[in-house]
């Protein structure tokens, strides 16, 4: 079985399949872990990213945070080992999209939430801008 390498990892991963019965988490995004998973293959190590996690670009631009790229890390910078999430305003302990000119990080579920989104209920799609504070998502409507 072919074996891969990540950044945020020392040993090689395998793609494998996780069972509900195993409830783990991803160690990149450290949600719910279900289904297809790429899982260290040394013994006794429990490191799993989901294919999503795994496939996740080093560099985004942001439209949170035009200033500066932002880059994956695999843990936070901070020597607490946490970061805040400068969009939902969670904390988190594994991959951040993160800015070290602004301090300014990005959970990766946040990171992946669509500038705009269309919906049923309403005539005008609905965009993701940053708040006042800078530190947190507004939901607004944008006339189209």
């Amino acid at each position: 079985m072919k074996q891969l390498n990540h950044f945020s990892h020392r040993h090689p991963l395998r793609l494998s399949g996780v069972q509900p019965e195993d409830q783990t988490i991803c160690s990149g995004c450290e949600l719910d872990l279900l289904g297809p998973a790429y899982i260290c293959t040394k013994a006794g190590c429990s490191f799993l990213l989901h294919e999503s996690c795994m496939e996740l670009p080093r560099r985004v631009r942001h439209k949170s945070h035009p200033i500066h790229p932002l880059v994956l890390l695999s843990s936070p910078p901070y020597s607490d080992g946490e970061f805040t999430c400068d969009a939902c305003g969670d904390s988190g302990h594994a991959f951040t999209f993160h800015c070290s000119t602004c301090k300014f990080d990005l959970h990766v579920e946040c990171a992946s939430l669509p500038e705009t989104e269309d919906s049923d209920d309403h005539k005008h799609p609905r965009t993701y801008e940053p708040a006042q504070n800078g530190h947190s998502y507004d939901l607004e409507y944008i006339a189209s």
